[in-house]
């Protein structure tokens, strides 16, 4: 929608010079119609460019750090049911 909108202001502004003042108008209308879909493909590309960054970084601990708890644990202890005397 935003490559319509900009390839007709181009066409309006190729086609007319800027001595009409009803293609002018018709310029800016469409401009003003095409700023949200460029607003929403720069944010779209500002989010792309944003996952690779974190994608690339490194996934590995730094040395000394240790997991807070295991699979399965409650805060990284084990415990075991208690069994019945008899």
């Amino acid at each position: 929608m935003f490559g319509a909108l900009a390839l007709g202001a181009a066409g309006i502004l190729w086609r007319y010079s800027a001595g009409h003042p009803e293609a002018m108008l018709w310029l800016a209308v469409l401009a003003a119609q095409a700023l949200p879909y460029f607003a929403s493909l720069a944010s779209a590309a500002i989010s792309a460019r944003a996952a690779v960054a974190v994608a690339a970084r490194p996934t590995t601990q730094p040395a000394g750090l240790k997991p807070v708890a295991e699979a399965g644990t409650l805060g990284g202890a084990v415990h075991e049911p208690q069994r019945s005397a008899a």
